[in-house]
């Protein structure tokens, strides 16, 4: 949704947004525990108690320059599936399993489109919890070139 919102805007004010500077903060404990949004991520777990995750339905591929979420390629799991809890393969994609493994941290295409309207990102851990070391989640959000290593 925050990048449908720079889109928006985008559109709105024309040439004129490339003279904006956007600041987005990010509040979280920096688990996360959800596989993304189509970059080819692999499953948090592929042989996860004695599901294959392999045998899972594929994402949808249609070869279009148009972002997987938007064109609807996520087979099942995706954002907003209310079918996801019904599936056996859930905890391929979800979960305890996927909880800050490199399938759930893999952000790059929304960095992208991020980036494209000069969005600097804060990453804030909320809680005791939250996962701030280097390589986390919240750390990899962060664009400060002042953030402490």
């Amino acid at each position: 949704k925050s990048i449908e919102y720079y889109e928006e805007r985008a559109a709105e004010l024309g040439a004129a947004a490339s003279d904006w500077t956007n600041l987005m903060v990010f509040l979280s404990d920096g688990v996360p525990n959800i596989r993304g949004d189509g970059d080819d991520e692999d499953w948090c777990n592929p042989q996860n108690n004695a599901i294959n995750c392999n045998n899972a339905p594929p994402n949808k591929n249609t070869g279009s320059g148009v972002d997987p979420w938007l064109r609807g390629e996520l087979s099942y799991c995706f954002s907003g599936d209310v079918g996801c809890n019904q599936t056996i393969y859930k905890p391929c994609v979800l979960g305890r399993t996927c909880e800050s493994s490199e399938m759930v941290k893999s952000f790059d295409s929304e960095f992208a489109r991020l980036d494209e309207f000069n969005v600097h990102r804060i990453a804030v851990g909320v809680g005791g919890g939250s996962d701030v070391s280097v390589d986390s989640a919240l750390y990899r959000i962060d664009n400060n070139p002042n953030k402490l290593r």
